[in-house]
């Protein structure tokens, strides 16, 4: 059932309190439907989007996942604002990788492949491919020891609330309660909550899970007296790093054979590749990876976004652009790939993991938000080592495609060698991990590796800030199969104390 905290609807009893009606929290919510326990999702903001909630401070560089185009405070959280990519983790991200500090998970894949269908069911995401390869013509022929081949699925539904707010109108077993502000998690476990109107109460469970998002969480735990302070709470702060480092130059039609998107199942695949393990480990290197950002016809763009805003100015465009839409919507349809606009350029667009120890943080600041709760203070940093990860990943892909005959690729050797222009064109990618990090104990982690907080029984964290490290992989997936994994926990363990 949908509440309004602000309006007054009363506040039903739970087992089970999640903090964020986001990707995660909605997740979550609907893995535990048909439990039997009794859940209750706390929504800060309303069904529509109020962008002034998302108050923070920087320091110094800016830290765009903290913006609006990176989340949102409604319910549906970030899934209003993104596409939905689903790549697992490289295996040996989870570790050993002794040449990163502080990189490797206390859990490995085993406890992340189990709950892979639940994953991408939860993202509405066909199941297969996923790194698999589309390619019609069969793998492209690199050399394995120097770049490997990923293919990331994007979700068909990607608006969470979209997927969840018929049944959740309808249940009396979960409850979602907008305008309902989280300000202070209290021993119990409860949490007390306050709206924009003054009201305030104090709403306890068995479970607490805390499911606000890769930044909310940590200022969260800062934000609450009783919760034992941990040290290594808003340190480890990560994102994935992302920035254009070459333009590449198609030298024949096999380029645009293996590159250019594909369409199955009503979703979008989009071919990937990274920098093998052996050369990371080889030269002490971070995760890395990429994409080419092939550019598609004006008819299929004026499509997509008339599509997506339904705006009458798209619309009128896209009647402008009718035998150009006709045709992308044609190519899409009859030969599942996206329509490619061959005159351009094409950005060869670098992703990578940073290290945990970069010195980026996630404090409070002086100011306050309009419920009375501490600021966010950001403090975002690139490391020397994310440069020099991308700087090899650049330099492999132009070896070996020029090798192969595939395409020209021209390095933008300004931004890549100089550490002062690099940090201009390099920033985040809307992906914050690691600020309540995962740890074997309460020394190398602020949860253990069931997200149950260490000195605070009955809370949990879900969401990517409890990822050690973030690989080169888009982060949903696997936060998706830790919810499945959560839920499997949480219907063990509530019954069991209830006997």
């Amino acid at each position: 059932m949908l509440l309004d905290f602000y309006k007054g609807d009363e506040v039903p009893e739970a087992d089970v309190l999640i903090i964020g009606s986001g990707v995660a929290g909605l997740a979550l919510a609907g893995e535990l439907k048909g439990s039997g326990l009794r859940v209750v999702v706390l929504e800060a903001g309303r069904p529509k989007i109020d962008n002034s909630l998302l108050e923070h401070k920087t320091v110094d560089a800016p830290y765009r996942a903290a913006e609006s185009a990176g989340r949102a405070k409604a319910f549906g959280g970030s899934s209003l604002t993104w596409g939905g990519q689903a790549l697992p983790l490289n295996p040996h991200v989870f570790g050993p990788r002794p040449w990163i500090n502080r990189a490797d998970w206390p859990i490995g894949p085993d406890q992340i492949d189990p709950y892979a269908s639940r994953a991408l069911a939860a993202m509405n995401t066909p199941e297969t491919p996923i790194g698999g390869t589309p390619w019609k013509a069969g793998i492209p022929e690199l050399d394995p020891a120097s770049l490997n081949w990923a293919v990331s699925r994007w979700s068909t539904q990607p608006n969470m609330a979209g997927k969840h707010k018929e049944w959740i109108a309808e249940s009396q077993q979960v409850h979602v309660l907008t305008c309902a502000q989280a300000v202070e998690l209290k021993q119990g476990p409860a949490v007390l909550v306050r709206s924009a109107n003054g009201r305030e109460e104090l709403i306890s469970a068995k479970r607490v899970v805390v499911a606000v998002g890769g930044t909310e969480a940590a200022r969260m735990l800062l934000c609450s007296k009783e919760i034992p302070h941990n040290p290594n709470t808003g340190t480890s702060h990560m994102d994935h790093v992302s920035m254009v480092c070459a333009d590449v130059y198609p030298e024949s039609d096999v380029f645009y054979d293996r590159f250019v998107n594909w369409y199955s199942g009503g979703s979008k695949l989009m071919p990937k590749i990274l920098l093998s393990k052996e050369i990371q480990k080889e030269k002490g290197l971070l995760d890395v990876g990429g994409h080419f950002d092939i550019p598609v016809t004006q008819g299929f763009d004026v499509l997509k976004r008339a599509a997506r805003t339904r705006k009458p100015e798209d619309i009128r465009d896209l009647i402008r652009n009718l035998p150009g839409a006709v045709s992308a919507a044609a190519s899409v349809k009859f030969k599942g790939r996206s329509p490619v606009d061959k005159s351009a350029s094409i950005p060869l667009e670098a992703l990578c993991e940073q290290e945990p120890d970069t010195g980026s943080t996630i404090t409070l600041a002086e100011e306050k938000d309009s419920f009375g709760m501490p600021l966010a203070l950001i403090d975002f940093k690139i490391s020397e080592l994310t440069r020099r990860s991308m700087t090899e990943f650049a330099m492999t892909v132009k070896r070996e495609f020029e090798k192969a005959g595939l395409a020209k690729v021209c390095l933008h050797d300004d931004r890549l060698l100089d550490p002062v222009e690099f940090r201009k064109h390099a920033g985040d990618i809307y992906h914050p991990m690691g600020s309540t990090r995962m740890g074997a104990d309460a020394e190398a982690g602020v949860v253990d590796p069931n997200l149950e907080v260490f000195g605070a029984p009955g809370f949990s964290i879900l969401g990517s800030s409890v990822f050690p490290s973030g690989g080169w992989s888009n982060p949903t997936y696997i936060m998706l199969a830790l919810a499945c994994r959560l839920a499997d926990r949480l219907r063990e363990t509530i019954p069991a104390e209830n006997a």
